[in-house]
């Protein structure tokens, strides 16, 4: 009787052990495919993360740029270069102008006037901040750098207005093929008084 009981119970403990060797393995299968499924998130995270990191980088970059290099000027006067070199280098240069003389003694003290040059007038179009196009205005300027001093500012008779950087910069509209030759009087103003320093007639001359 011992042995029939044996023998029915045989099979059903056989059975158990496979079941329990199946739900195993069927767990283990189960925990690599979670371990498989947490390495996808987080690769899916970094790569969230990474794309977030380049479009704050890509705004802030977009704003410091527009910040930067929009000039706010009134309509109708675009800023010129700010040097024959420049000018040079971007494709507006037209030609040289000699300036006689171009150093001056008063009180003292030294005052000179810079370089001079002629330039196609343009006109920058930064609406799109990174697409910017510059555009030819069909008139040239006439550009000329006047170092700065600490106690007063040279003035000249025959410009329109100056732009204020490293150095002053006055500038004259002219029409394109227009080159005249022009005299003009230089006087240095006083930051502290009214009192106007007349230093010499120059003469301006397209080379």
């Amino acid at each position: 009787m011992i042995d029939q009981r044996r023998a029915r119970l045989g099979p059903s403990t056989e059975r158990r052990g496979q079941e329990t060797s199946v739900t195993r393995e069927v767990f283990q299968r189960v925990a690599v495919s979670c371990k498989k499924v947490d390495k996808g998130e987080d690769v899916l995270r970094k790569l969230f993360r990474t794309l977030l990191i380049l479009l704050i980088v890509g705004a802030a970059a977009t704003t410091i740029k527009a910040l930067f290099f929009f000039r706010i000027q009134k309509p109708g006067d675009p800023q010129p270069c700010f040097s024959r070199e420049q000018a040079k280098n971007e494709g507006f240069w037209v030609r040289d102008v000699t300036v006689q003389p171009n150093t001056f003694q008063s009180g003292g003290k030294t005052y000179r006037l810079g370089e001079d040059w002629i330039e196609e007038a343009f006109e920058d179009d930064d609406y799109r901040v990174w697409f910017s196009k510059r555009t030819k205005l069909g008139w040239n300027r006439l550009c000329l750098r006047v170092p700065r001093y600490e106690d007063g500012a040279i003035e000249l008779d025959y410009f329109d207005g100056g732009y204020a950087g490293s150095v002053f910069l006055y500038s004259k509209k002219l029409e394109s093929g227009q080159y005249p030759t022009i005299q003009l009087h230089v006087r240095f103003k006083s930051w502290n008084s009214d009192e106007k320093i007349e230093l010499e007639t120059v003469v301006l001359k397209p080379n």
